[in-house]
């Protein structure tokens, strides 16, 4: 009894306050109406809107198909949340669920950028005359508070928004950058765009078609490359920066050095759109 009630006071400490009546329950039957409400008032709510928001533009898939794959995203979501929950409730000592709300938006995102993964790989083979956008990569960073640094790597996407809200504003940020880089030497826009990445090392770029801030033609004017030889390279993001000298002939250093005055250049101009 003395074992019990010392875990039950332990998941109290450290869970989601939303969880103590599931994890607590003492029957299965209650755990499951329990459960129920917690889904109906909580994860459903948050899963419905980030699936309806990043799968918006879809392409080549009828609004049948879309909410066919809609409910199998979100059904999937569902049993990997339930699946863990259980596993937490049997097991007191797993690392807890501190906040709930935010970990099914983080189960979700994460989720839906292995599944666009696969779709964005599968559209890789897209070259020349055929130009089309990528389905979707979406990748996992930390969202920190807004700042271009002149280091090498730009974390510019959040890794999981509980509010759409949040989530339209950072896209907003990020046509904001795309809008102040077209005002750059191509050469600089290139330098910036073709290495930048985030700390998986997957390339920024590639968010441009995902939310449909600009296409692959639009790309490739802003960085003096024609579609088709970006098209080419586009598995190959990020570059090198020896890459991307062979591509403008170009030393290294060149390409460093128009890379540190595109982030300086950037630095100026997002500090006076912030203020």
């Amino acid at each position: 009894m003395m074992q019990i009630e010392s875990n039950n006071s332990n998941l109290r400490r450290t869970n989601d306050p939303l969880l103590i009546p599931f994890l607590t329950s003492e029957t299965r039957e209650n755990s499951q109406i329990i459960l129920h409400k917690l889904f109906e008032e909580h994860a459903d709510p948050i899963c419905n809107s980030i699936v309806s928001f990043r799968t918006r533009n879809l392409f080549g898939l009828s609004y049948v198909e879309k909410e066919i794959l809609r409910e199998d995203l979100k059904q999937e979501v569902r049993l990997k949340i339930l699946a863990h929950l259980r596993y937490l409730q049997n097991n007191p000592t797993t690392e807890p669920i501190y906040d709930f709300r935010n970990y099914v938006a983080r189960i979700t995102h994460n989720l839906l950028h292995d599944y666009f993964r696969a779709e964005f790989r599968s559209a890789e083979t897209t070259r020349s005359r055929d130009i089309q956008l990528p389905k979707s990569e979406i990748k996992k960073n930390e969202w920190q508070e807004f700042e271009l640094p002149v280091s090498e790597n730009v974390q510019l996407l959040p890794e999981f928004a509980v509010n759409i809200e949040d989530e339209e504003e950072r896209i907003i940020q990020l046509q904001t950058i795309w809008q102040e880089l077209c005002k750059l030497p191509a050469h600089q826009c290139a330098s910036w765009l073709l290495k930048i990445a985030d700390k998986n090392d997957d390339s920024t770029l590639k968010w441009l078609p995902v939310f449909q801030i600009a296409t692959i033609r639009e790309i490739a004017s802003a960085i003096g490359l024609a579609p088709e030889k970006l098209a080419s390279i586009w598995s190959e993001l990020p570059l090198q920066d020896q890459k991307i000298g062979e591509l403008f002939g170009a030393s290294q250093r060149q390409v460093i050095n128009w890379r540190k005055s595109a982030n300086e250049c950037l630095q100026r101009r997002m500090r006076k759109k912030l203020k």
